[in-house]
C-alpha cells in the first residue's frame, strides 16, 4: 500500500471518529496489531460495541471487507478475554466519493444487523 493510500485511509478513520464524537458517541481509533489486528475504530454506543473497518477505496470488495471486519471483531474480543465474539458487532463503513462523512455507506451481514434491529 502506498503512503498516499495510507494517508487517505488514516484521514478517513480520523474523520469518522470526529463525526461519531459530534453525535455523542464514544469512538476510539484502535492501534494496529499486525496479524491480529482489531479493526480501525471501536464505537461504543452505550448499548452496542462495534468494531469498525473503515474503507476509503475506489473499488468495492464488500465480501472481503466483511470477512476482515468479522476477523478483527473476533480479535478485539479475544484480546479483551471475552469468551465469545458476540461482544462486538463487525461493521464496514465505506467513504462515499465527493460526499460528507454522514453520507458514507454502512455495510454488515444481515444476521448481524438483525441482532441490533430488534
Amino acid at each position: 500500500m502506498s503512503t498516499a493510500n495510507k494517508r487517505k485511509g488514516s484521514k478517513w478513520e480520523t474523520d469518522l471518529v470526529q463525526y461519531f464524537r459530534t453525535k455523542g458517541k464514544k469512538a476510539t481509533r484502535l492501534a494496529r496489531t499486525g496479524r491480529n489486528d482489531e479493526g480501525d475504530i471501536e464505537l461504543d454506543t452505550g448499548t452496542e460495541v462495534y468494531v469498525v473497518e473503515a474503507k476509503n477505496a475506489q473499488r468495492l470488495d464488500l465480501s472481503g471487507w466483511i470477512q476482515e471486519a468479522k476477523t478483527e471483531a473476533a480479535n478485539w474480543c479475544k484480546h479483551r478475554e471475552y469468551g465469545t465474539t458476540d461482544w462486538a458487532t463487525p461493521v464496514v463503513i465505506v467513504k462515499r466519493r465527493n460526499s460528507s462523512t454522514s453520507k458514507a455507506y454502512v455495510v454488515m451481514e444481515l444476521e448481524d444487523w438483525l441482532k441490533i434491529a430488534s
